[in-house]
């Protein structure tokens, strides 16, 4: 099959998705490995003093944070870092990072220094070295991705990268966020949450693009997703499936009380790197856009979409 077909075969993807059950549910401490989506303030010391703080429409909790809070459960950066300035290191249980890759690191400019972006795996490296070895009380959420996906869009564009080689690439993405998991795994952690990409091709960046990039980034999507899934299957990780609720809610967001789904709410042209890093109600596209946009910027959700994601993973865990 060419890489045009699997574009447009679809790759339809049904996951029967396992919950915790309530008592399993408990638990003394939340653990967070990944990247913008979970990111609760590793680069707040440079984004706060400009409004912004988080990958969203701030000064809004993320997911992460409000399930936290819904289970007692604070949910800190581990370290300030990145953009240039000293590591501060804050004890805190989220090592997720913006920008961050799954196994590889993310290429630098040493001329403008930027995020940090330890990898997923490095990540968890930080936290076997501060802590030895995960409790049995330790809930774990994985999530990573989008930003080994990132790197394959800009080789397509570059002409550095084929499509096959692009799909490729993905496959073994995910099966490199296997191997972190089953390493998570034999540390010590039995609850582990693992999040699956959303739809990213219908996100604002990617439906700027023509037609055809968009149909393979759904397919590079789908296929990390695919591979995923074998993955949490042969450890027995709890899949969090992102992408079918995602895909559903941009079919009836209106219920949700959203009214665009294809736009970012924030003001990108005058932040920093166009990121809602250092977006902040001064910078909003329309006052109340944080409440009725489903983006924060090209990628990222706002704090209604934010308070959504978070209700349903709860519901999942649960």
């Amino acid at each position: 099959m060419s890489w045009l077909q699997l574009i447009f075969s679809g790759l339809l993807i049904f996951v029967s998705v396992a919950s915790f059950s309530k008592s399993e549910l408990s638990a003394s401490k939340i653990v967070v490995f990944g990247d913008s989506l979970s990111d609760t303030g590793t680069y707040s010391h440079v984004a706060g003093p400009k409004g912004g703080g988080k990958f969203t429409t701030n000064p809004a909790p993320i997911w992460i944070e409000i399930v936290g809070k819904n289970l007692g459960l604070d949910v800190k950066p581990n370290r300030f870092d990145g953009f240039g300035q000293p590591t501060v290191f804050l004890n805190g249980t989220n090592y997720a990072q913006g920008g961050s890759r799954i196994l590889q690191e993310t290429e630098k400019n040493p001329d403008k220094p930027g995020a940090s972006a330890v990898p997923i795996a490095t990540q968890v490296g930080y936290f076997l070295v501060d802590n030895l070895k995960f409790s049995t009380n330790d809930l774990v959420f994985v999530q990573g991705g989008a930003n080994d996906l990132f790197v394959q869009m800009n080789g397509l564009k570059n002409g550095t990268v084929k499509p096959p080689e692009a799909i490729a690439n993905m496959v073994q993405a995910a099966k490199d966020l296997g191997a972190i998991l089953a390493n998570i795994q034999n540390s010590g952690a039995p609850k582990i949450a693992v999040i699956n990409l959303p739809q990213i091709e219908t996100t604002p960046r990617v439906l700027a693009l023509d037609p055809q990039v968009q149909g393979l980034v759904k397919t590079m999507v789908q296929t990390f997703n695919s591979q995923l899934i074998s993955e949490t299957e042969r450890l027995k990780v709890k899949l969090v499936d992102f992408y079918s609720f995602d895909a559903g809610f941009n079919k009836e967001h209106g219920k949700y009380g959203i009214d665009n789904v294809t736009a970012p709410a924030c003001l990108l042209d005058v932040l920093p790197n166009n990121s809602s890093l250092f977006c902040s109600s001064k910078t909003l596209v329309q006052p109340q856009a944080d409440e009725t946009y489903k983006y924060a910027d090209g990628v990222h959700p706002t704090a209604a979409y934010s308070r959504i994601v978070a209700e349903f993973i709860e519901q999942q865990i649960k």
